[in-house]
């Protein structure tokens, strides 16, 4: 469980970084609070889904739609609701929102690479994508 939680959170810096290679500075602050609203809610519902799909793996399929239906609710909500504070502070409330929505496709991705099991410990069997 400790290891899809490092990629996850080692994944989404590394996208933050390569975000200021490709877009400079100036992006900085913008890619940050994307990152800042999507990683914690991605982090407490890999972990959630985790300790479920231990004690119940029939339940992990619908844990795993609920985490995720829960995190696409939290973004959308927090651009909704810091849109306008954040403003205050020079970032635009439609890049607040595509910033979000980046890092959203970021952690969700990191995170189904990691229920695929690509990110499976060597000698595990590998689940691939469904066929």
């Amino acid at each position: 469980m400790v290891k899809p939680l490092l990629v996850l959170v080692g994944g989404s810096l590394l996208a933050w970084v390569l975000t200021l290679a490709v877009w400079g500075t100036e992006a900085a602050p913008r890619a940050a609070w994307g990152l800042a609203l999507t990683l914690p809610p991605a982090i407490l519902t890999q972990s959630a889904v985790g300790l479920l799909a231990r004690r119940h793996p029939e339940a992990g399929p619908t844990a795993v739609m609920a985490g995720t239906g829960l995190r696409m609710g939290w973004a959308v909500v927090a651009v909704s609701v810091l849109g306008g504070p954040v403003e205050k502070l020079g970032i635009p409330r439609q890049s607040l929102a595509e910033w979000t929505c980046g890092f959203y496709l970021v952690t969700l991705a990191l995170e189904t690479a990691a229920l695929w099991g690509l990110l499976a410990r060597p000698g595990a069997p590998k689940a691939g994508p469904p066929a």
